[in-house]
């Protein structure tokens, strides 16, 4: 038996679909809608996406590659890169189930920076473990986003280790705007940041530690259960990789989801659907 979380599997509906993908009625975790003979989905452990003109589901975020689905607080806003939810810097959220992923591993989204420099801090595009400590609380997990890159605010791509290791990645955002953000991870101390699928700064960093805590977060963080560093703007197709990508797969990445991944070398198998429901 299922659990009743995983039995409110999206089943994905329209006419418009590619003649290489048949629906099923109730698509467990949409991974029928996924080419997973395609380079970038061989990993790929988390795909927190929702594809243009697609009707959003209420609270309920789709993962079309697992079952750790999410639910946000946010409002569900169409973006060029597929329905994005919108972060208000305050109260807005959005929650999973952790990918469990510490080490040599890969992670990318779309954010449209709405606030340049970030405030009142650093703020969270995504981060996994989601509760970074201080005080003797859990000190585990990552996260990347914008800031000063030593945790203040800043216009810097910045990551975000365990203990509060924040980690400066030599990029600035030139303005306001929609970026594709990327990280990889060698071990759990060598990072690499990309943005619009170029390399734009390495960095070495104290080791990720495995966190006490059981969720990824978008659009922002917690610190000792206060939540913090919270993102001013938009998110949207959040991705996860269990090994590092090379330089050549995320400027694949960018390539792909800048144009909906529409084309026939696409790591999705329909474009243009309508709906889906869970």
């Amino acid at each position: 038996m299922l659990a009743a979380s995983a039995k409110r599997a999206a089943s994905v509906v329209g006419a418009a679909l590619a003649a290489a993908f048949v629906p099923s009625q109730r698509v467990v975790a949409a991974d029928s809608a996924v080419n997973w003979d395609h380079p970038l989905n061989r990993g790929r452990a988390a795909w927190w996406y929702t594809p243009p003109g697609i009707a959003a589901a209420g609270s309920r975020l789709l993962n079309l590659v697992g079952r750790n689905h999410g639910t946000t607080t946010g409002v569900w806003q169409p973006t060029p890169y597929g329905v994005g939810i919108q972060y208000d810097g305050s109260v807005t959220s959005t929650t999973a189930p952790t990918t469990n992923i510490w080490s040599n591993f890969s992670s990318c989204c779309w954010a449209r920076i709405d606030v340049l420099p970030s405030t009142p801090g650093s703020n969270l595009f995504f981060s996994d473990g989601y509760d970074f400590g201080g005080g003797g609380a859990s000190r585990g997990g990552w996260g990347f986003g914008v800031g000063d890159g030593a945790g203040s605010a800043g216009s810097k791509m910045t990551g975000l280790a365990s203990a509060i290791a924040w980690i400066d990645s030599g990029y600035t955002f030139p303005r306001a705007g929609w970026y594709r953000t990327g990280i990889s991870v060698t071990g759990s101390t060598n990072w690499r940041f990309y943005v619009n699928g170029v390399l734009v700064g390495t960095a070495t960093a104290s080791a990720i530690q495995v966190p006490n805590t059981s969720l990824s977060a978008v659009g922002w963080g917690i610190q000792n259960g206060t939540t913090l560093n919270k993102f001013n703007g938009v998110v949207t197709d959040t991705s996860v990789w269990s090994r590092v990508l090379p330089d050549s797969l995320f400027a694949a990445d960018y390539q792909l989801s800048a144009v909906g991944y529409t084309g026939s070398d696409s790591p999705l198998r329909f474009a243009g659907t309508t709906s889906y429901f869970w």
